[in-house]
């Protein structure tokens, strides 16, 4: 489906939400398009976001730029929610980022970068007092559990 179809597809499934449905469950939108964040595309999917009070979810994966990329481009847009989801290490495929990261139990790719920008996304939410969920894979950095524990030094530090 060509982008700008999905992206009013998209919108008309927001319109048959209710705005208290939406914010009850938190909605957020993740997206593996990158047209989306793209030139061409990028203020109609904020204005959606914006017009449902929706939230980005953004996802560090291989098929969608950097979390930092993601922050840019929607830079202006109030994210009345955070949701980060740190699944894979740029690079690697899924299987790849399993083998490489098996048994899953002590960081072996840590990325400061993506540290860096997650943890300031969360300290910005925290300071104007929006809820954060942040969800990281054990193929993000080798093992889950190090990785949000580190994170959440960083937020409070």
């Amino acid at each position: 489906m060509p982008t700008a179809d999905f992206l009013s597809a998209l919108d008309l499934f927001f319109d048959a939400l209710s705005a208290e449905q939406i914010q009850r469950a938190k909605l957020t939108v993740e997206i593996r398009d990158l047209a989306i964040l793209g030139d061409a595309h990028r203020e109609h999917y904020a204005d959606i976001l914006h017009r449902h009070q929706l939230a980005h979810s953004f996802i560090h994966h291989p098929s969608v730029p950097t979390i930092a990329d993601q922050a840019r481009a929607l830079a202006g847009l109030h994210q009345p929610w955070l949701v980060v989801r740190w699944m894979q290490k740029h690079g690697l495929t899924h299987d790849e980022a399993r083998q490489r990261f098996l048994p899953f139990d002590r960081l072996q790719a840590i990325e400061p970068a993506s540290r860096n920008v997650i943890s300031q996304l969360a300290r910005t939410a925290a300071d104007t007092d929006r809820a954060s969920w942040i969800i990281v894979s054990n193929r993000a950095e080798g093992c889950a559990p190090a990785t949000i524990t580190d994170l959440a030094r960083l937020i409070v530090s």
